[in-house]
C-alpha cells in the first residue's frame, strides 16, 4: 500500500463516482485557552494498493499524537480494497469525520495513518496559542 494523500480538512466526502471533495485543507489550529476543543474535523487519506494488493478487506488505524509521543487517539475500522477494474488500479478513499477533539496542550500533534500494522504515513497538525484581544 502506498499513502498518496494524507490531509485534515474542515470537510469532506465522496461522490457516488469515488471522487473525492476536499474544503478547507489546513495544518494550523489558532486556540485562546487549553485544553482547546475543536469541535469538527475531517482527516482524509488516500492509499493505492501496490498489484496483488486488491480484492480483499484491511484494517486502517488512525493515531493522533502530541509532540511527547502520547496517543490522543486511536481509531481503527475494516477498509475493503476494490479489484482492479480494466487494468487499472483503483485508490481507496478513507473520510474520517472527528468531532470534539481534545487538544490538552499548545505545541506539534502527529496523525499517524497506518493499514493493518504498517505504516503509511503522517501529516504534522500544530496547535498555537493566539491572543483573544482584538488588535488595533
Amino acid at each position: 500500500m502506498k499513502l498518496r494523500t494524507l490531509l485534515v480538512a474542515d470537510y469532506a466526502n465522496i461522490t457516488q463516482d469515488n471522487k473525492v471533495n476536499i474544503m478547507g485543507v489546513f495544518n494550523v489550529i489558532n486556540a485562546v485557552k487549553f485544553p482547546a476543543r475543536h469541535t469538527s474535523m475531517y482527516v482524509v487519506a488516500i492509499i493505492s494498493p501496490e498489484f496483488g494488493e486488491t480484492d480483499q478487506e484491511k484494517t486502517f488505524h488512525l493515531e493522533l499524537h502530541d509532540d511527547e509521543g502520547h496517543a490522543i487517539l486511536l481509531i481503527d475500522g475494516p477498509v475493503q480494497i476494490q479489484r482492479n477494474k480494466e487494468g487499472v488500479k483503483p485508490d481507496t478513499n478513507v473520510i474520517l469525520r472527528l468531532d470534539d477533539i481534545v487538544l490538552p496542550k499548545e505545541g506539534a500533534y502527529s496523525f499517524i495513518a497506518m493499514m493493518d500494522g504498517d505504516h503509511l504515513g503522517d501529516v504534522l497538525l500544530t496547535v498555537k496559542r493566539i491572543d483573544p484581544s482584538p488588535r488595533r
